[in-house]
């Protein structure tokens, strides 16, 4: 999988520019901060593949850019207002190497991807 990089930050090809800023401001969200704790409580704090307690974050099982298209999302007070997007049922705990595996990246390019949004070495 080719990736592209703007400053250091991947853009995958299946996200066009738009795309990638508007993920990028949900994921300085309150809501989507609310969300990521609410799914790792859910999951107890550990990666539901593999069972990790380090380096965990929270995944939409549905890519963002699905969500997008498929309720016309264009803009971050949208997504905010965008109920699937926030549903417990679409995430899952991953640690860094499953959420790699699930993306087929590379690891620095999960970590690029993950930087706000990794727990790491959370228990409980």
């Amino acid at each position: 999988m080719t990736s592209y990089t703007k400053n250091g930050i991947p853009i995958l090809p299946h996200h066009n520019r738009r795309i990638h800023k508007l993920i990028q401001k949900i994921r300085k969200s309150g809501t989507y901060a609310r969300w990521q704790q609410a799914v790792l409580k859910r999951d107890h704090n550990k990666c539901t593949r593999c069972g990790n307690i380090e380096e965990i974050t929270a995944h939409h099982k549905t890519e963002l850019s699905e969500i997008f298209t498929k309720h016309r999302v264009r803009t971050l007070p949208q997504a905010l207002h965008c109920n699937e997007l926030w549903d417990l049922d679409n995430g899952e705990t991953l640690c860094l190497e499953c959420h790699r595996k699930e993306h087929n990246l590379i690891s620095h390019e999960v970590e690029d991807l993950d930087v706000e949004a990794t727990v790491s070495g959370r228990s409980g």
